[in-house]
């Protein structure tokens, strides 16, 4: 039967020395090869994956697509292939230490060092991109650094979720990368190209610069931020910042075609950077924690009493100039009960529309990659990035579970499990079935999107609560982390104000996304919309709870709880 080595054991023509890291496809091994004599890093695939086709078949196009590239810059593979079982890849070791560690310990990096990383990583980049391969996971954490020497000297490494650019692959049917180095079109679910490395590097000068990613936040409000928040600049006005923003500018574009055409050229760039530039250290002008604005109002990132911290070198303060402010008054709404119906249209069309979102493109954090923090720079080369958290947020825990379902990694809404369970008027829909308040009724939706609408008889403080429910066919490989990003832009759209991502909940057994924001219902009255949205069956299935904005907090919470203690799928 199929195993891992053991520290001590020969593993074929290895001496198994140590663990460097443990991931979710397998162990890295720290090993000497007999014979010549020689250290490796010896990454073995677990052994229930190596069964499987697709985990199976990523391991071998690692091993692929890193024998075929010959580059300096990329992590040199000695050998590859299956012992007793185990599929298995042993690769240069290299013991300076990774990207990530080093910005986790020291914060940013003197300019000099970052650009010429940097440099060094796009001529990588542009080596792979030449054999027809994208890595799809560009961060800190994969970039290798050799220990001594004046200059640094660097290695990209991890292909793990590298594909063929024509290779149509689905591998997990999620979205393959790290959240804070993701570009906005690979947000929207579109494939992995070039230009998404290109931006995803840019991603990494702006960490190694200041010490954090350029956005932060939630994996949805990182997301939502990729899309629409303006390239973070770094303050100064002379020749070598004036270099280092434009450069930035184009490596973070929005648009794809308007980013550098090749790693190539952001690499020669970087190099012209490098001579002109006479900053050692920066900061970005950038709030802590930015919240992107409504998607047509312009850039945005919130308000500006936050500060861009990140390194102990610096501090940005405010806005930059022309950034996005808050609207001095927020949308008017249809009447209450359209209101509600075309929010949640609105709210469950953008889980089909996240996927095909427009670009917005702005004329001109989570925090640093915490990937690194379990050791060695090889600690955790086996991980799948598809489910690599980058926050604490409960969002995180599920984010890309594909559009089929399975099973519930999130916790029960916490006032289901103690409210008394809804008594009125049971609804029955194809998906599922719930139990209204008591005196609640249906109401004439008018949409067939909308699968149920129950309205309460009597108002509460001048509003009167209702539930909607909506399903929409969604592609396969829509991820919760898309949904997220889609409900919170279509909320921007519509005028919302203090929108939430309260994270993930299950509804009896599968993952659904939960957030909630302000609107306007006629009149200007404000109401609080509660909305989750769940992905099953290759389905979006969409609860919206509307109630008075006046409703104290554990009374809302337990009428929605009352609900949702009633809900089962059919």
């Amino acid at each position: 039967m199929a195993r891992y080595p053991q520290v001590g054991e020969a593993f074929g023509p290895y001496e198994v020395t140590g663990v460097i890291g443990r991931g979710g496809m397998g162990v890295v091994f720290a090993a000497r090869q007999r014979g010549l004599d020689r250290t490796v890093a010896l990454k073995v695939l677990a052994p229930h994956l190596a069964r499987q086709e697709d985990y199976r078949g990523r391991f071998i196009r690692e091993a692929g697509a890193l024998a075929r590239l010959d580059s300096p810059h990329v992590i040199h593979v000695y050998d590859h292939g299956e012992i007793e079982g185990c599929l298995y890849l042993a690769t240069q070791h290299v013991a300076g230490g990774d990207l990530g560690r080093l910005l986790g310990s020291h914060g940013a990096l003197p300019t000099r060092a970052a650009l010429t990383i940097a440099a060094q990583v796009a001529e990588a980049l542009d080596d792979a991109h030449r054999v027809g391969i994208v890595h799809r996971d560009v961060k800190p954490s994969n970039i290798l650094l050799r220990a001594g020497g004046s200059e640094p000297f660097s290695y990209l490494c991890d292909f793990g979720i590298a594909q063929e650019e024509r290779a149509e692959l689905t591998a997990t049917g999620a979205v393959a990368g790290t959240v804070a180095y993701l570009a906005p079109e690979r947000c929207r679910g579109e494939d992995a190209t070039p230009a998404t490395d290109v931006y995803a590097l840019g991603c990494v000068l702006v960490a190694a610069l200041t010490g954090h990613a350029p956005y932060r936040g939630s994996d949805i409000e990182v997301g939502v931020q990729h899309l629409q928040a303006p390239v973070p600049q770094l303050p100064g006005n002379d020749p070598g910042t004036a270099a280092l923003n434009r450069l930035l500018r184009r490596a973070l574009a929005k648009d794809p075609t308007e980013r550098h055409a090749s790693a190539a050229e952001l690499r020669d760039e970087l190099r012209h950077a490098l001579d002109v530039t006479s900053h050692r250290d920066a900061s970005l002008s950038v709030p802590a924690r930015p919240v992107p604005g409504p998607a047509g109002a312009g850039p945005g990132t919130g308000p500006g009493t936050g500060t861009g911290t990140g390194t102990g070198r610096g501090t940005g303060t405010g806005l930059p100039p022309g950034g996005w402010q808050p609207p001095a008054r927020r949308s008017r709404a249809l009447p209450w009960v359209a209101a509600g119906l075309v929010g949640v249209v609105l709210l469950a069309a953008t889980v089909v529309g996240a996927l095909v979102m427009t670009r917005d493109d702005p004329t001109d954090e989570s925090t640093g990659d915490r990937s690194s923090e379990s050791g060695d720079p090889t600690s955790d080369p086996t991980s799948d990035p598809t489910s690599e958290p980058t926050s604490d947020e409960a969002s995180d825990e599920a984010s890309d579970e594909p559009a089929g379902g399975g099973a519930a990694s999130g916790t029960t809404f916490p006032a289901a499990a103690t409210a008394t369970p809804a008594s009125g008027e049971v609804v029955t829909t194809d998906a599922f079935t719930y139990q209204a308040p008591e005196g609640w009724e249906p109401y004439d939706h008018r949409s067939t999107s909308i699968t149920s609408a129950m309205v309460a008889t009597v108002p509460t403080r001048g509003f009167s609560h209702n539930v909607n429910t909506v399903e929409e066919a969604v592609p396969e490989s829509t991820t919760l982390n898309q949904v997220g990003i889609g409900m919170m832009t279509s909320l921007q759209q519509l005028g919302a104000e203090d929108i939430e991502a309260h994270g993930i909940y299950a509804l009896d057994g599968v993952d659904a996304v939960y957030q909630s924001a302000t609107l306007l219902a006629a009149g200007d009255v404000p109401y609080r919309v509660h909305q989750f949205v769940a992905l099953k069956d290759g389905m979006a299935h969409t609860l919206t709870f509307s109630q008075s904005v006046d409703t104290p907090e554990d009374e809302g919470a337990a009428e929605i709880g009352s609900v949702l203690a009633t809900f089962a799928w059919r």
